[in-house]
């Protein structure tokens, strides 16, 4: 894919994975949003999930304007997922601009570059949203995904890009980089209260406090 982004010369990039389904519309549709909003960095959209029978289910939309700054998709949505879920799944439009001024994507982070790239743009500039299902996303039934984003290698990875982000986008602002760090410490302490009759909650807990302990020790590499 990075070959490809180097080799190419259009204004907007779209990147598509082969295993979806596709509305004709697509990329007409990217690309209007883009058009409307050019201090947008990227464009992506709300998906449909299909069963084994190729029968959509159920939809996954965000609560997001048509434009709007990326700090709203960094505060509001990714670092508010302690488990590092990306609304955007991979397939988007980026305008080239954008692109050239944040750098290729981040090989570090292998198969969730993306990710790290989405975090990347949006600390720089808006953000285009279409609240429609263009995209239909095949069951693991039928395609089986190759990535595991559980396991125990892949978690500290994840823990160390979502970390950077939040560090990067909070510099120069010391308080709110120490509330960050804080943020976990007044889950457990809630966590605490509960577990005297939650066995399933002492685990979580144990979980979390572990989480937060890693959590500290990036903190204090950053």
């Amino acid at each position: 894919m990075t070959l490809g982004i180097l080799d190419s010369v259009a204004n907007y990039i779209a990147i598509l994975h082969d295993d979806n389904v596709y509305d004709p519309s697509l990329l007409s549709e990217w690309k209007a949003c883009l058009d409307e909003n050019p201090k947008a960095a990227f464009v992506f959209n709300a998906y449909q999930a299909l069963d084994s029978q190729g029968r959509p289910t159920t939809v996954s939309r965000e609560p997001l304007a048509r434009s709007f700054p990326g700090s709203v998709l960094l505060e509001d949505i990714y670092f508010k997922r302690w488990r590092f879920g990306s609304p955007v799944y991979g397939t988007t439009m980026i305008r080239r601009t954008a692109l050239d001024k944040v750098g290729a994507f981040d090989e570090r982070y292998g198969p969730w570059a993306d990710v790290d790239m989405w975090m990347r743009l949006a600390e720089e500039f808006d953000v285009c949203y279409v609240d429609a299902p263009l995209i239909s996303v095949t069951s693991r039934e039928v395609v089986h995904h190759q990535f595991d984003d559980t396991s125990a290698r892949v978690q500290p990875l994840l823990e160390q890009m979502f970390w950077q982000a939040r560090m990067r986008h909070y510099q120069g602002r010391p308080m709110r980089r120490f509330i960050e760090m804080d943020d976990t410490r007044d889950l457990l302490q809630l966590l605490g209260h509960i577990c005297s009759w939650s066995g399933q909650t002492r685990s979580y807990g144990a979980e979390v406090a572990g989480e937060h302990e890693d959590k500290q020790r990036w903190i204090r590499r950053v």
